[in-house]
């Protein structure tokens, strides 16, 4: 029903006025826009359950699949526009990993054929980095990944 959708990975979280200084950045959004991103901040999980600061990892613009699939962290925020999420008929669903891995590489490839992303600088997502995270268990994976996106 809405025309964006913000994604929150389950053990990530957004500053608590992140929904104000995103919507500041949609409003003048060319339509052909399928994604709107900005930096991330990053903290380590610690044995004690505390996270500790690590810093801010700033973003840059990306064009095409090349430049996606080199960009060395997961682009975010990721605020998608509804309806290219739509017209693309949703996430797409890959055998890799039994679709867990690599879903929002996935995705904005799909977008970047039809449309464009769009990088401002920004920072209002906050990024858990711990020993759990099925991506850091599974890096090795992403040559193989690759081979599924057309």
């Amino acid at each position: 029903e809405t025309e964006f959708i913000v994604e929150l990975d389950a053990d990530d979280w957004l500053d608590p006025d992140a929904l104000l200084i995103i919507r500041k950045y949609l409003r003048d959004l060319n339509d052909d826009v399928a994604v709107l991103y900005g930096n991330l901040r990053t903290w380590k999980q610690l044995r004690s359950g505390d996270v500790k600061y690590k810093g801010i990892q700033k973003g840059k613009q990306v064009l095409n699949q090349k430049e996606l699939l080199s960009y060395t962290f997961p682009l975010g925020p990721r605020i998608y526009r509804t309806f290219a999420l739509r017209d693309n008929n949703g996430f797409p669903i890959t055998d890799f990993e039994g679709g867990r891995m690599y879903e929002d590489v996935s995705i904005l490839n799909d977008l970047l054929k039809k449309n464009s992303l769009l990088y401002k600088d920004f920072t209002v997502y906050n990024v858990r980095e711990h020993e759990l995270s099925i991506t850091k268990k599974n890096h090795s994976n992403w040559s193989d990944f690759i081979k599924y996106l057309n």
